[in-house]
């Protein structure tokens, strides 16, 4: 892709309501003793991404959002519970922390593949791997770190529920690197046609 020197580092993804966001926090806060060498995820900063921009020009998101719209239209607000703790690329040999979600999975699927699309024709990859919907809670601490015990947890299947909630739309975020971490800014939101 070419750049005007521009370029933002952007993703889109659901947000998350603060009340399930708050019981995030206290699952991180029963799991954190179970184990070491996590990077823990800010509670404020977990949302279920659908696609990752990387850096792209600005002028390529406003360009976009006219085809976010029209996909948003074919789509009504979506059903989730979050729980269940697991790790990637595999809970033995996690380098990421997740919680699991549950709900309306194929509907968020067929929004997923159309987001791609639509970033795709804008010069964006398409992502490789197959679309696995989850929440980050944390990450190895090193880079080729893996976290050990997340197997061990316990109650790690059943134990760990955050809430049920209703996504109402999709947000294109901006991602601004920090000394402490990334903080994200909300550049647009797309509700779901009602």
């Amino acid at each position: 892709m070419v750049t005007d020197g521009k370029t933002i580092r952007a993703f889109i993804a659901v947000d998350l309501p603060g009340e399930v966001t708050e019981e995030i926090r206290l699952i991180q806060s029963r799991i954190k003793p179970h184990l070491d060498q996590v990077r823990w995820v800010r509670p404020e900063n977990i949302h279920m991404t659908l696609k990752f921009l990387g850096d792209v020009e600005r002028s390529v998101i406003e360009s976009m959002s006219v085809g976010m719209t029209e996909v948003m239209r074919s789509e009504g607000p979506l059903s989730f519970s979050v729980g269940g703790v697991g790790g990637f690329p595999r809970t033995e040999r996690a380098r990421v922390v997740w919680l699991g979600v549950r709900g309306d999975i194929e509907r968020l699927a067929v929004l997923q593949s159309a987001i791609e699309d639509v970033a795709n024709s804008f010069g964006v990859a398409r992502e490789k791997r197959s679309f696995r919907p989850h929440l980050t809670i944390g990450r190895a601490r090193s880079g080729r770190g893996m976290i050990a015990g997340l197997e061990n947890v316990p109650g790690r299947d059943d134990a760990f529920e955050a809430g049920s909630f209703v996504a109402e739309g999709v947000t294109f975020f901006q991602s601004v690197l920090k000394s402490d971490g990334a903080m994200y800014r909300e550049l647009a939101y797309f509700p779901f046609n009602r």
